[in-house]
């Protein structure tokens, strides 16, 4: 017996790994429609969209909950487990106190925007939305609107640094799960409230067609940022934001990253050069470097304003 034949007989076959079972192959294709659609169901149908802001929160802890259980059932890497992550304390933070301050403050990014219009509303200058139309269609209408609003600020986030001093946070970490789309540092929703529905308050759009908008960013956003493994239609990551179309955004490589800036749909990208397909790229390597924000959590609170502080000392 030659050395090449014992050694096959002494050594185990080894063991092929178990594939999929068809309800887990299903399941991965079927969760994100399912929970999109759940939520344009919740749009049409909940009181004309009039969701309170502590609806607006309970909904966002429930997404989280059905994430992190989704998360431990359809994993797209098991080292990505929240139990194992060391910045799961700190992100919690983060969600928390965002939450606080939109109950708190009576919806900070909402109400903040409208008393701002009020001066134009007072002049008769916000007769531009077209109230009359039915109600989807107005949802339809600020969802689009919203979208190339914020894909507009979120470039700006990206490219000049009094906007990335507090928008690194939400970049500032190694993997992708649930919580990480909950990172976001508050000024966030106080900027965007004013830059994104600011203006369409100004013309006249009903806030609650605003809070459909955030309804759905909420679902998508929490999907987007999950730590899932789940299976698309052909095409679909050119129409929607999907998950694997923003993980190439919160890559290390900063072309990458500087790339599919939309949270609804990727039009927008598409329209001013600024998409990664997925079908082109690897899963990229995730996170930043060298930007020196604080491992703490109030540290992190504190980060921008320390930028800004710095750069108000350097203009004088």
């Amino acid at each position: 017996m030659t050395t090449r034949t014992l050694a096959a007989a002494v050594l185990p076959t080894p063991v092929p790994k178990p594939g999929p079972t068809p309800v887990t192959s299903r399941a991965r294709a079927l969760i994100w429609p399912l929970l999109v659609g759940a939520c344009v169901v919740g749009i049409v149908y909940a009181d004309h969209g009039q969701v309170r802001n502590p609806a607006r929160g309970g909904m966002a802890l429930g997404m989280v909950v059905v994430v992190s259980v989704l998360e431990f059932w359809l994993p797209l890497s098991r080292r990505q487990n929240l139990r194992l992550d060391r910045h799961s304390a700190r992100d919690v933070g983060h969600f928390a106190l965002n939450i606080a301050a939109g109950i708190l403050g009576a919806g900070a990014p909402l109400l903040l925007p409208w008393l701002l219009s009020a001066p134009v509303h007072s002049a008769g200058m916000h007769l531009i939305w077209p109230v009359e139309w039915p109600w989807f269609v107005q949802c339809l209408i600020a969802i689009a609107a919203c979208d190339a609003l914020g894909y507009a600020v979120h470039r700006l986030e990206h490219g000049v640094p009094a906007f990335w001093a507090y928008h690194v946070v939400h970049h500032d970490v190694p993997s992708l799960n649930i919580l990480r789309g909950t990172r976001e540092h508050f000024v966030t929703n106080l900027v965007r409230g004013v830059l994104v529905f600011g203006p369409l308050l100004c013309l006249g759009a009903p806030i609650e067609a605003l809070a459909a908008y955030q309804t759905l960013v909420i679902t998508q956003g929490s999907i987007a940022h999950g730590n899932l493994k789940l299976r698309f239609l052909p095409g679909l990551d050119r129409w929607l934001v999907t998950p694997p179309v923003h993980r190439l955004h919160h890559a290390a490589d900063r072309s990458l990253s500087d790339s599919n800036f939309s949270a609804v749909s990727p039009i927008w990208d598409r329209l001013f050069g600024t998409f990664s397909d997925p079908a082109e790229h690897e899963p990229p390597a995730i996170g930043i470097e060298g930007d020196g924000v604080p491992d703490s959590f109030l540290g992190q609170v504190a980060h921008p304003f320390g930028y800004w502080a710095r750069a108000l000392r350097v203009r004088r």
